[in-house]
């Protein structure tokens, strides 16, 4: 982070801009509000002012984590290598914008895996380890066998 700072000389006054597209997610939308947890990787986006979805399944989180055993297998689903480039930097704007070229979309990348033990923190379950890593970008999708 230091070298990024000094290379393109950002301090804690540098104002930042994050552009985000979602593909396949809703028709069009005003934007977005978004609820960051406190202390884990973890955020739930609600698209303002839709009119249609473009998607059927949702995350499910089970209401009751003794439901999750030892042993059972996950799936984790995500973007962790994003291939997008359909973007540029207009330097007259100074603004990002999307493009029709280049690549749009990014393969989704499942990775499966045993629930191995479980991370608690003041006597509730905070995190569930897995046999396998998981890969920024990833959630977990399904909980198998039903």
């Amino acid at each position: 982070m230091k070298v990024l700072e000094l290379k393109y000389k950002f301090n804690p006054e540098t104002k930042i801009q994050i552009k985000n597209t979602f593909i396949d997610c809703v028709d069009s939308m005003t934007g977005f509000t978004w609820h960051v947890h406190p202390k884990f990787d973890l955020a739930i986006l609600k698209f303002n002012d839709y009119k249609t979805l473009h998607y059927k399944d949702f995350a499910i989180f089970k209401k009751d984590s003794s439901q999750i055993k030892q042993g059972e297998f996950l799936c984790r689903l995500g973007f962790p290598f994003p291939e997008f480039n359909n973007f540029k930097h207009n330097e007259t704007t100074d603004d990002i914008e999307w493009t029709n070229t280049g690549i749009n979309g990014s393969p989704r990348f499942p990775i499966e895996g045993m629930v191995t033990r479980f991370l608690a923190e003041d006597n509730k379950i905070n995190g569930i380890e897995m046999s396998t890593h998981g890969l920024k970008g990833q959630i977990f999708v399904n909980v198998s066998p039903k």
